[in-house]
Parts: structure tokens; sequence; C-alpha cells
């Protein structure tokens, strides 16, 4: 899954720093898919407002997402996936119950398919592109409860 760099047409590299650019990003689709969650409060607020980038390692057989937040240096959660092979972690959501995800490889990039376990259950399909040079794309669909909603989330390299 190695390349050099994040540029377009190169499907597999993602590695580095990403800050997100909510001006390109598609934020009230985003707010809609956290309503699906039933995320609330303190909760949906850090994710809408405060979560502004990613840090993703990447090589061969897996690829590590650390989700970051600048104004709440304490709060980390960083998901790590496996080519072809279904990792248990916690929820991003920090609801009780596991989600489960699988890596793999795409023509356009990768993705990553999530399960997420009752009592609050779900999919969550994400796929990461790069459309051009430096700019990151995660097209996300979350289902639940047989309602699904569409978003897309830019991001910047720096």
């Amino acid at each position: 899954m190695g390349a050099a760099q994040c540029a377009a047409g190169v499907r597999t590299d993602f590695n580095g720093k990403w800050r997100k650019d909510k001006s390109a990003s598609q934020m009230d689709c985003y707010s809609k898919q956290l309503d699906l969650l039933q995320l609330q409060g303190v909760q949906k607020s850090l994710a809408q407002k405060l979560i502004n980038g990613l840090q993703i390692q990447q090589n061969d057989e897996s690829m590590r997402v650390q989700f970051t937040v600048d104004k709440v240096p304490f709060y980390k959660h960083t998901e790590e996936f496996r080519l072809g092979q279904e990792v248990s972690m916690s929820r991003r959501d920090k609801k009780s119950g596991m989600q489960h995800a699988v890596l793999r490889a795409v023509p356009e990039g990768v993705q990553v398919d999530i399960k997420l376990d009752a009592p609050f259950s779900g999919n969550i399909l994400e796929t990461y592109t790069c459309p051009k040079d430096g700019v990151l794309q995660v097209e996300s669909i979350t289902q639940v409860n047989g309602k699904s909603e569409k978003c897309i989330q830019v991001y910047r390299r720096i």
C-alpha cells in the first residue's frame, strides 16, 4: 500500500498530518450523521467543532488514524485498521460496545468498513481518496436503523 505522496492519482499513501478544511467539507450533513449516531451535547460539539484534523500512519498491511483536537489536547482517539482483516476496538463515539472494522484497497483509494455493536448499532463506510495533490477526501456513509447519510470531509496536508 505504500507510495511516495498523496498526489492526484496516487491511491495508497495517506501518511502525514491533515487539517480539516471546513469550508470545503460538508459540515451540515456531518451534523446529520452525528444525529443518526445519537451524539448529543458535549460529544456532538466536540466532534463538530474541535476535531480539526487527522494524523495517519500507513504501511503495506495497516492504517492508523488519529483524530486531532487542538483545543483539548488530552482527547485522543486512535483507530488502527488491518488490510483484509477484521479488527475490534472501542467505539469512536465513546458509547458502550465495540466497533469492528476492515480496511480494503479500492481503485480510488482505501476503504474502511465499520460495524457498530448494539445497543446503538449501525454501519460506517469511509473511503479515503486524494482528488488532487495535498488534498485528502474522506467520503463517509453512515447507516443506522434503515436511515442513511452520506458526507464528504476535506483535509489539507500540513
